[in-house]
This record gives structure tokens, sequence and C-alpha cells, in this order.
């Protein structure tokens, strides 16, 4: 068949809204624009993807590269056009996606193909346009990688979804009569997987998510007729999924985000009005989560990105005017997440990436990156694991305005029913990396100054009510660092009964 160009439509009207103060919650900044590294150029992203290391990997789709910005801000070309240089080119790269070991993968929308770049720098093509040598790729979309290494790729122009096995092994896992019960597949967008290994499709033209368990059993989650309360889907664009096993799906043609529970309980959580502040959303594209629950949507008619917290407070984090300096944003696309919270956002035709600080960046993570008391580490940004298993966390919603004094903690993964505290300290312990105090990594550093005593609930969450500004006596300019302490007195991984959540570090404005 003949590809065309994914529909993202060039709208010149939003551009003239450029110049209005929106509110931003957090620093925006360039990180990336069409200069690329300067001796490769960059032609706009529909997808990101970020690295556990924290390189932003952005495939070039006008410029026909790959392109990664670390954290320092420096410009690598991971992969060109000329692909894996044996014939397999790369043409229209749309969509990557990182495994645990360090390979980088990229589809290629007009090349029809998947290649690989190792740690070390070696493409190679994974997957071709004869597909699993039945049915064929063609334009691939969507990208992602499964817990024991396998790779899903969604084939648009087929309706087709492919699995790369760690083996190089090519199989169909969905194809076009979807279900097999009358529910079709039509021009698969967006895939997620979760812990499990069950995998999700969503349907760009059939509007609907399908999931595939490991054995192979099919069904539908999501169809048109979105959450039965009047509110339609269609369009499903992006998924992404949180800890908790919630999935997110965009809804590009009837301008909104649902979010289907674990139990199958459908909500729409963003709809056309965006933050009911005059700030819109249409077109909702792509779609980031953080771990443990907060949502980044890009919205691609209104050029903007808005930021859904776990209580539903909507906020744009950043819009047309882009970083407020010259680096305008049109067309926003892709999203992307890292373990710190900060998201970031491509310019399809602005042909750039933003980095957008939320009120708070995490660190301090008693995850694998660093060394718990007992190596009771816990995983993706949380602190050292407690006797539940996992780790608490610690999060942030809210302006860090000492004259708004908005600003509100939130604390998940802390045990049930027992009493903490949020503590402010000057410094951080350590250089940011901690000092082992009790079953945890204390991330605070100077004379502690407890804010708030309180009570975790029954399923160990926890939110601050003080004015966190007035009780901490913080200035504007200044930056401080908190995190929750809470106590964990039965079978506690270390027996020290009490731990500590990672770390936030928050920069005061006026």
């Amino acid at each position: 068949m003949t590809t065309q160009r994914p529909l993202l439509a060039l709208r010149g009207l939003v551009l003239a809204a450029a110049l209005c103060d929106l509110g931003l919650a957090g620093e925006v900044t360039e990180i990336l624009n069409s200069s690329g590294t300067g001796a490769a150029g960059f032609g706009g992203a529909y997808q990101l993807a970020v690295t556990p290391a924290g390189e932003v990997l952005a495939p070039g789709f006008l410029t026909d590269n790959l392109i990664g910005v670390n954290a320092q801000g420096q410009r690598r070309l991971l992969v060109d056009a000329s692909g894996d240089g044996q014939g397999h080119g790369l043409d229209g790269p749309i969509a990557t996606a990182v495994d645990a070991n360090g390979t980088v993968y990229v589809a290629g929308w007009f090349s029809s193909n998947v290649l690989a770049v190792s740690p070390g720098g070696v493409v190679s093509e994974v997957l071709g346009p004869a597909g699993d040598g039945t049915s064929t790729l063609d334009a691939p979309y969507g990208l992602a990688l499964a817990p024991d290494g396998t790779l899903y790729v969604s084939s648009s122009g087929t309706h087709h979804v492919f699995a790369v096995a760690p083996s190089g092994a090519v199989s169909v896992v969905l194809g076009p009569a979807g279900d097999g019960q009358g529910h079709a597949l039509s021009s698969p967008y967006g895939l997620a997987v979760d812990a499990a290994g069950t995998l999700f499709v969503s349907g760009w033209t059939s509007s609907n998510v399908f999931r595939v368990t490991p054995g192979g059993a099919v069904d539908v989650v999501l169809d048109a007729s979105g959450d039965g309360q009047g509110h339609a889907f269609g369009g499903g664009a992006s998924l992404g999924l949180d800890l908790a096993g919630n999935l997110y799906v965009t809804g590009k043609v009837t301008n909104n985000v649902f979010r289907v529970a674990p139990g199958g309980a459908i909500a729409q959580v963003l709809d056309v009005n965006g933050d009911g502040l005059g700030n819109a959303a249409r077109e909702p594209w792509g779609l980031a989560v953080a771990p443990h629950g907060s949502v980044i949507v890009a919205c691609a008619y209104t050029s903007n990105a808005f930021r859904i917290d776990v209580d539903g407070t909507v906020t744009e984090v950043v819009g047309p005017q882009g970083d407020a300096n010259g680096g305008v944003l049109f067309n926003s696309a892709g999203v992307a997440i890292d373990l710190f919270g900060q998201a970031y956002v491509a310019g399809l035709y602005s042909q750039n990436v933003f980095r957008v600080q939320g009120p708070a960046v995490s660190y301090c993570h008693g995850d694998a990156q660093l060394a718990c008391p007992c190596a009771n580490a816990g995983v993706l940004g949380e602190g050292c694991a407690n006797s539940t298993g996992s780790g608490g966390y610690l999060g942030a919603t809210g302006a860090a305005s000492v004259a708004a004094d908005s600003l509100t903690f939130r604390v998940q993964g802390a045990v049930p029913f027992q009493p903490g505290a949020f503590v402010q300290g000057v410094t951080s312990a350590n250089g940011g990396v901690g000092v082992h105090f009790g079953d945890g990594l204390r991330c605070t550093e100077g004379t502690p100054l407890v804010l708030e005593f309180t009570v975790a609930d029954g399923a160990g969450e926890a939110r601050s009510s003080v004015a966190l500004a007035n009780a901490g006596g913080v200035l504007a300019g200044e930056v401080r660092h908190y995190q929750f302490w809470y106590r964990d007195p039965h079978n506690g991984p270390c027996g020290s009964g009490h731990n500590l959540t990672n770390g936030l570090r928050v920069s005061w404005t006026p």
C-alpha cells in the first residue's frame, strides 16, 4: 500500500497565541532544536523516550535520524538515514525505545523497519518489511518492550502487531481480526506492556484498545463508547501504564484521555476544556505516565501539554510560547518522563524538544541505583523497600511559589496506619546520594525542620495539609530539600522500625 504521513495537521492559527502568558507550572528549557548536533540537523519528533541514565532519545522524522541528549545537554547522533550501512536504511523514524541492557530501538515509518543500536554503537535491523515472512510490516508506529526483553511493534499499514523475541524470532500477536469476536483492529498505534507481560494495543481507526495476555488471550478494554457516560473515544494514539496497573489512553479525535483501571472501570480524566482556565486540550497525541501516576499529555492542535495529577488536578505545563525565550512549541506530539519527574515535550513542526521541570525534582532514590541499608532496594524512584515489599514515594503538586504557597506533598507506598512526618532540610545529604538511616536513606542535610506530622491511611498514602513555604520559613529564590519519614515497626527489612521516601528538591519562586 502507499504509505502516507501520520495524521497530524499543521495549524497556523495556533502559533498566533505564542505571546500569551499561560502561567506554566515549572521551568521550561529547550534542549534540542533544528540544529540538532550541529553536524546533523533535527527534523521534529512524533515520540520520545528516556534511557535509565537520563538521555532523551528523539527520532528526527524529517531528517531521518535519531539524536540523544544527555543530562548535561550534550547531543549525539545514534543513527542516520544510512541505517546499518548494509542496505537497511532509516526513513521517517517515528518511535524509539530502550531496553534494560541499553540497546536502543527505532522504527522507520517509511522504511517499514526497526533498527537496533547497541550500547557500543553497532546498528542492525531486527525487523524489516517482510515481517514474519507471512504478514508484512508497513508503517510501524509503536514500540514497547516486555520485561522478558520481547520487543512489540505495531504495523499500522497492515493492522498487525509483531513480537520480536530476544532470540530474534518474529511472530504476530494480534491481527486485523482483533479479538475474533467481531471487534476488529485497524491501524494499531499505541503499545504498552505491564509488569506481568500483558500487552495493550490501541487502534487508531478502529477506536478501541485490546489486551493480549502472555498466554495469547485477547479482549477489548476500551471501545468507541468510551466510559459509557456520554464521553466517546476515537483515535487511539498513545498508551501508558502506572505501577498500579492503570492504563491511560489518548483519544485524539474525541479530544480526551481515558483511564482504564485494572478492574475495568473507565473514567475520562481530560477533555477538550484542558485545565478549565482557558487553556484547551485539542488533539491529545503523545502521553507518558510517571511510575506513581502523574500523566503528561501533549496536544497537537493547541500546541501545549498538560500534567494530570493523581488527584485529578490538570495543569498546563508548557504552551505555544515554549520557553518564552524564542523557542516556541508548535504541534506538540512526543512526550516522555524521566525518573526525576522531569517531562520532555517535542514540537513536531517547531522541530525542537523542551524539558519541563515540575514543582519539585526527585532525587536520592532507594532503587537499584543506590545501596540501601540491607539490600532492600525499592523500584523506579522510590525510597528503600519497607515491610510492604515496596518503597515509599514522595511527590508534589501545585506551584513552588512563595506567594501562592499551593505546593502539596503526596506520599504513596508508606506503611498503612503508621505515623510519619514531612521534613525540610537546607541541602542534600552526601551530594544527593543520601546516607543510611533506619531502613532507608536520609536525603536531606542540616538541622531537620518537621513541617507536619500525619498518619498514612489504609493504602499507605498521606498528604500534606500545611502551607509549606510558610511552615518552612522559605523565601523566594531559596532551594530546600524534603523527605517523608515514617514508622515501620513490624517486619521491616532491616529491623530499625522506621524508613524514608525519596527526596525532593524544590526551588522556590516569588
